[in-house]
């Protein structure tokens, strides 16, 4: 790989150095995103939006350009700027957190919330940052991050548990448990049939003594 750029472009954007861009909005997924809404996330989850390549009035960059106070960027420029251009930024301040930060539960509980046993749980609804978040919204998302919240542990109606049970249409989670799960599970069947017979018996002899 090319030599790491430099952290900031030598020409930064028109208006205030080193403000939010008030005219930046863009699509992530179906859902309608500007600096303020990106705001209002989570530390972890803001970091991977800011590190995230965005269009907006005809210019293509990271969010963390458009939003430099919002995702803590050092956004200003040399003092004499050189003629050319140093070369695009780094993707982001930190490396984009791993899709899921915790091992992965078994994909089926026991015992399932009440309601349609395979549906999104329509009462469902959490904050993330400060932003109110249900199964719709989750399901607005591209794939990657779709992943990251489903991975996530949220509380709803005093139930705590991952997105991914209270929406696992949305977050294609197999989600029908057994008919009548067992106390104890049966240990599983041996490798083979067992020897015969298990008990010694005489051997006959092989010609009657008297015929």
């Amino acid at each position: 790989p090319t030599k790491v750029p430099t952290r900031v472009p030598t020409v930064w954007p028109t208006q205030n150095r080193c403000s939010d861009d008030d005219q930046f909005q863009t699509k992530i997924g179906n859902t309608d995103t500007n600096c303020k809404m990106v705001s209002t996330y989570e530390k972890d989850l803001k970091e991977h939006l800011c590190s995230r390549l965005a269009e907006s009035n005809g210019r293509s960059q990271f969010i963390s350009q458009f939003c430099p106070i919002t995702c803590e960027t050092n956004c200003f420029p040399t003092a004499t700027p050189t003629k050319i251009p140093t070369k695009g930024p780094t993707p982001g301040p930190t490396k984009t957190p791993t899709k899921n930060p915790t091992k992965v539960p078994t994909r089926v509980p026991t015992v399932w919330p009440t309601q349609n046993r395979c549906s999104d749980d329509d009462q469902f609804q959490t904050k993330i940052g400060n932003t109110d978040t249900n199964c719709k919204m989750v399901s607005t998302y591209e794939k990657d991050l779709k992943e990251h919240l489903c991975s996530r542990l949220a509380e709803s109606n005093g139930r705590s548990q991952f997105i991914s049970q209270f929406c696992p249409i949305t977050c294609e989670t197999n989600c029908f448990p057994t008919a009548t799960p067992t106390k104890i599970p049966t240990k599983g069947p041996t490798p083979g049939p067992t020897k015969t017979p298990t008990k010694k018996t005489k051997v006959p002899t092989r010609v009657p003594s008297a015929w």
